[in-house]
């Protein structure tokens, strides 16, 4: 992986919180419906060799039904926030880890603490800690910190809201883009 290949990956899944950000209130508007089926008949009309489109009938319950979304939106914004710090945390140790930079990754806090976060997500974002890794605590970012107190304790937006996240991968991403080779 290339040091561009690197900085792409991680400038998607910051671009992918930020989409899912703004998502979450353009489907929530009450016009959300009206305004897929414009936008996707003007979409398709244009683009003849895609794949005929997809049904209203799959959508309309999913934007018109006003118990559902409530619980959609915040779960489809579960799953792109773990997927970003997963994957922002793999690829940076990945590429790391190629060019001989992994010594890198624990002088940095913002990189410390995403590679927290990556553990407690891939862990039901409950914060388990092994007792090697308490070695490396407390781990501060941004005023927030994480130590051996927060064990068993769930990961919620109370702790490291969505916003704070990307303003994480942006830090995490400035490190890539300034320090490594």
């Amino acid at each position: 992986m290339t040091k561009s290949e690197l900085l792409g990956r991680m400038r998607t899944n910051v671009n992918n919180c930020k989409l899912v950000h703004v998502s979450m209130f353009l489907l929530a508007d009450d016009t959300a419906f009206k305004r897929y089926v414009f936008w996707s008949q003007l979409f398709f009309s244009s683009q003849p060799n895609l794949p005929q489109q997809f049904a209203h009938e799959e959508i309309a319950p999913l934007l018109l039904d006003k118990a559902f979304l409530p619980i959609a939106l915040p779960e489809l914004r579960k799953a792109v926030y773990r997927d970003a710090v997963l994957g922002s945390y793999e690829v940076l140790k990945e590429y790391c880890k190629s060019t001989d930079q992994d010594h890198l990754l624990k002088t940095q806090p913002c990189v410390t603490f995403l590679r927290v976060l990556r553990n407690c997500v891939a862990h039901k974002c409950v914060f388990t800690f092994k007792p090697w890794e308490k070695t490396f605590f407390p781990v501060t970012w941004s005023g927030k910190t994480i130590d051996p107190s927060l064990e068993g304790k769930t990961l919620d937006e109370d702790f490291m809201s969505f916003e704070e996240l990307i303003l994480l991968l942006n830090d995490v991403k400035r490190f890539s883009e300034e320090k490594l080779n």
